[in-house]
């Protein structure tokens, strides 16, 4: 059967590409590379797609070849930055991207992502220019409008970042809120009496910070619906004034109005100065009392709970989880530790650093409310960036939250506690990328040391 040319193949790998169809498009891109192994559009094509496909190491091997084969293909070299920077070879990617502006000052996506990096290693009024820069060379690039958001509220810079943030209902691939509503986008008007749905948009730890809006929303005279993940439902529904609440993926009853629970700082005008007081929500009393009667009959010390990875998936998995052998220092602490850790690396219980042992019981907790009853038992909650930690903080437990050197922009930069929770203590990443100092002072303050004794609540 005679192959169809080069041209038209690649045109069909594009579009398999395109419609994520990634397998289909990896096998046209290579038979193009048989016959071509120079041609350096296939070969930033199926970077891409090794990309997408947690391939980085390939990534950075196939646009070094396309490199090769035009050193002037400014696109390579942005991309390039982004396998190497997927790698954790940051030092390494920033060059790339400069190389790529250098050849081609308009594209925008080589500005957003030098910017992305230059954040990364907290060089943020650089990654803010870069950002309006490629902002200015395509004012709909929503991916650019977005990270910029993102970049000023961690800096502070609330006003301006929550406009900004709003762009993240427009990127690409997204679960965008409200997509698939017809209803109207609330602005922050008078509800009178109308009904309004609010919905979960992102992870369980967001929809866990912003319900404290809700009460607000009720202010304004609505009839208030709120659509979360399912696991969090029997925790949250104690919130006083919600007339409904609806998991995701359920059938939505009647409503006239909606609105994402992480547009409503933006509608609000959520400063530093007027954040909500976090809404303090409780246990189940029976479920609460249930782990009390297994911990009297485990612990007699203080009682910590200890989470050490994120879900795989998330896109900055790879700076937030922790090795569980580095929490070693903790041994010497002289306190029972209870897992609350769920997911792939739950396992790493069975297995602690030595003469820490911890008690597992997770697979006794099948939703949130079960994770609220055991942690109502515990004195301190040790935690790297997971749903865990907010929901111990909304609880009004003690929570030590550990942070890589640029965290997600809830928790901003350079302080110790958060205006978001008022029971948080941040443990922040020095130098970027070594947990080592940051385990140490965190178990510091555990043994009594470090200006702080642990009090038993």
């Amino acid at each position: 059967m005679t192959q169809p040319p080069s041209d038209q193949l690649f045109q069909l790998a594009l579009e398999h590409q395109q419609a994520a169809r990634l397998r289909e498009a990896e096998e046209m891109l290579r038979r193009i590379l048989d016959r071509d192994p120079r041609h350096s559009e296939a070969l930033l094509s199926l970077a891409v797609v090794a990309r997408k496909t947690g391939r980085s190491d390939l990534a950075v091997e196939l646009l070094r070849k396309a490199i090769g084969a035009r050193p002037d293909f400014a696109e390579a070299h942005s991309n390039l930055g982004n396998a190497l920077k997927d790698t954790g070879q940051l030092d390494e990617a920033i060059p790339a991207y400069r190389r790529a502006i250098a050849l081609n000052p308009g594209l925008p996506e080589a500005h957003n992502n030098l910017a992305n990096s230059l954040k990364d290693k907290g060089e943020f009024d650089e990654a803010i220019a870069e950002y309006r820069r490629a902002i200015q060379l395509n004012p709909e690039y929503a991916s650019a409008h977005t990270n910029l958001g993102m970049t000023l509220l961690l800096t502070g810079q609330f006003p301006e970042g929550w406009i900004e943030y709003e762009w993240r209902v427009r990127l690409p691939g997204a679960v965008a809120p409200g997509r698939d509503i017809s209803q109207q986008l609330w602005e922050g008007g008078d509800l009178a009496g109308r009904r309004i749905l609010l919905h979960a948009e992102q992870g369980l730890g967001d929809t866990i910070q912003f319900i404290r809006f809700v009460p607000s929303v009720i202010q304004r005279g609505g009839q208030v619906l709120v659509q979360a993940q399912p696991e969090l439902i029997p925790f949250l529904r104690q919130m006083p004034g919600v007339q409904t609440w609806v998991a995701k993926n359920e059938p939505l009853p009647p409503f006239d109005l909606q609105c994402p629970l992480l547009s409503l700082p933006r509608i609000f005008g959520t400063t530093l100065q007027n954040i909500p007081r976090q809404n303090v929500l409780h246990a189940d009393a029976k479920k609460m009392e249930q782990w009390r009667h297994r911990i009297e009959g485990q612990s007699t010390r203080l009682k910590v709970g200890l989470v050490w990875a994120g879900s795989r998936s998330h896109r900055k998995d790879r700076t937030r989880s922790i090795p569980l052998s580095l929490f070693a220092p903790f041994a010497a602490a002289g306190v029972d530790f209870f897992s609350l850790q769920k997911g792939e690396a739950a396992g790493g219980a069975a297995n602690p650093p030595a003469g820490m042992p911890i008690i597992d019981w997770t697979n006794e907790l099948y939703d949130f409310a079960d994770t609220a009853g055991l942690v109502a038992n515990l004195d301190v909650i040790i935690s790297v960036d997971t749903a865990v930690a907010h929901l111990a903080a909304t609880m009004g437990k003690p929570v030590w939250l550990l942070l890589p050197y640029v965290p997600d922009w809830r928790w901003m930069m350079d302080r110790e506690d958060s205006p978001w929770y008022t029971t948080m203590r941040l443990f922040r990443q020095k130098p970027r990328g070594d947990w080592e100092p940051t385990i140490s002072r965190a178990a510091n303050a555990l043994l009594g040391r470090g200006g702080e004794n642990v009090r038993v609540i």
